[in-house]
């Protein structure tokens, strides 16, 4: 609805409008006998019923945010204590009965188990999961939450490092596929130049951004550093909207049942903005898409009445009719043999891309490689090794961002060229309309690895809708985890620093050296691993 007109109340929301119409072309199916076109519609219906409005929560180590996740959801499923912090991306989202999966590796191959809740800090958590020795992509929790059935889904960040180098890169490449950010900054200071620097390069890419001020209940002079960091963005000229809460107040509040704990948290109004912001937008968009459903098949369902009546009118144009009809059922036969052109077109291409960017993965780790050899060449690894391994994790994490990216511009292209044949052949190829959102429940289950036909333009992190099990959510786990591979360092750095001033002159350059080769061996196994990894990950795409 235009904002400028004003609402009446013969004026319905989107949803409400999109609902009838769907309910009406499913009635129309099925009079019918289309029961192909009404089983369209009623996955229509059901995402109608059920939106996915995606919100993924970021913010720099020990700030509140699996405790704020927590809180929104009414369970500590998110582990929260002093010595842990979340190491995994960990996804929420309604279900009932709760459960939790985790997607994980082994021995090279990725799979899907079942974990009992309580142990989710096992495998989320640095305490439980020490450098994600597990190989843990994704933990997947489904609980029976009010706030969830709403049609929330919630994504929690890990925590150490969030901002800088590689984690932060992953946090921007999956903002794309998010409907909004609440990005988790505490009263114990005003936002640093790090967070302001990752709000202003997610406010590129992301729709919609609010700003959770946490722990209230522990700072006496939140208000000030609520009024500081408004004067910050103001000045900055960066949206976003400051909302000051306390998870504890509100754990609190809903344990005693109490309205007026529960305002003092600031979750009331937390929950109002994501609402009016954010869950109005996506219904809005969930409705468009819906309505879009009907049209489509209400004009197969006008096409096939239109030929009924054209022949009912003139029965001499049935045999016209039923030469097109074997002609059509001739060419799907065609169309449908193993060594059918088009056919041809998909594997060869399939191939062709897995090859090309394999190809580019080597050529990039290489490069790599040939830049830090350079870096090591001029100095001793022992003075340089914390910035040079946290370039290392970046420039890591930014080559799984661009494989992705290859990935997806590579299926297009080859979407395309399969459907150019298509045509070519006779076949009539329908225009699919691509929704906005992004169905997580089909990114993670699905084995649809069918191909989009409407590629979308590259935004900010350069990432577009990716479907099948290549999906945003997977990325964003194969990214982190790349970003958290342990890095070991070298043993002689250590010695070397101790011993290397009680040696002669010749000693020294012998150990930094030695130093130098250790490191090289090092940073060349991360990076096999890495390209090992990412490999993997295309081909599943």
């Amino acid at each position: 609805m235009d904002p400028s007109v004003p609402a009446t109340p013969a004026e319905e929301s989107p949803v409400v409008v999109a609902r009838r119409f769907v309910a009406a072309g499913i009635d129309s199916c099925a009079a019918l006998r289309r029961d192909d076109l009404a089983q369209r519609l009623r996955q229509a219906r059901a995402r109608l019923d059920e939106p996915s409005t995606v919100l993924y929560v970021a913010g720099e180590y020990k700030q509140g945010k699996s405790m704020l996740v927590n809180a929104l959801v009414g369970s500590a499923v998110c582990p929260v204590d002093d010595d842990l912090s979340t190491s995994t991306v960990t996804w929420l989202h309604h279900q009932d009965p709760a459960v939790a999966r985790i997607r994980r590796h082994s021995n090279g191959t990725p799979v899907v188990e079942e974990i009992p809740l309580e142990d989710i800090w096992k495998y989320a958590s640095e305490k439980g999961n020490p450098a994600n020795h597990l190989q843990v992509d994704i933990v997947r929790v489904g609980l029976p939450s009010r706030v969830l059935a709403a049609g929330l889904t919630l994504i929690d960040s890990p925590g150490a490092g969030a901002l800088r180098g590689g984690a932060a890169e992953a946090s921007l490449s999956f903002l794309p596929y998010a409907d909004a950010l609440i990005f988790v900054t505490d009263a114990s200071a005003e936002l640093s130049a790090p967070e302001i620097r990752f709000l202003r390069e997610a406010l590129d890419v992301c729709p919609a951004v609010l700003i959770a001020l946490t722990k209230i209940d522990l700072y006496p002079e939140w208000e000030r550093i609520a009024e500081l960091d408004r004067s910050h963005l103001a000045r900055l000229e960066l949206p976003g909207v400051i909302v000051p809460i306390s998870s504890t107040l509100r754990f609190e509040a809903l344990q005693r049942s109490d309205p007026q704990i529960n305002d003092e948290s600031g979750f009331p109004e937390l929950l109002a903005a994501l609402r009016t912001g954010i869950l109005d937008d996506a219904r809005g968009k969930t409705a468009v898409r819906a309505l879009g459903e009907s049209s489509r098949a209400l004009s197969l369902l006008l096409t096939s009445i239109r030929t009924e009546h054209q022949v009912l009118a003139d029965p001499g144009s049935a045999d016209g009719l039923i030469d097109e009809l074997s002609s059509a059922r001739h060419r799907l036969v065609t169309l449908r043999k193993s060594g059918a052109r088009w056919s041809t077109i998909l594997g060869d291409g399939i191939t062709d891309l897995n090859q090309e960017i394999d190809r580019r993965l080597k050529s990039s780790v290489r490069d790599e490689l040939e830049k830090f050899d350079t870096r090591l060449s001029d100095g001793d690894p022992a003075g340089q090794w914390e910035p040079l391994t946290e370039e290392l994790r970046a420039s890591v994490t930014a080559l799984a961002r661009d494989t992705f990216d290859q990935v997806q511009s590579g299926a297009g292209d080859l979407a395309d060229r399969v459907t150019d044949e298509l045509r070519s052949a006779g076949l009539q190829t329908p225009t699919i309309v691509t929704p906005d959102g992004v169905d997580l429940g089909e990114l993670w289950d699905s084995s649809d690895r069918s191909l989009p036909t409407e590629k979308r333009g590259l935004i900010g992190a350069g990432l577009g809708t990716l479907r099948g099990t290549s999906s945003g959510v997977i990325l964003l786990g194969v990214m982190s985890n790349l970003a958290g591979i342990a890095i070991a360092t070298p043993v002689t750095i250590g010695v070397g620093v101790i011993f290397g001033a009680k040696h002669i002159i010749d000693e020294r350059k012998r150990l930094i050296e030695r130093r130098q080769q250790q490191t090289r061996t090092i940073l060349r196994e991360y990076l096999n691993q890495a390209q090992a990894e990412l490999s993997l990950e295309s081909r599943r795409a």
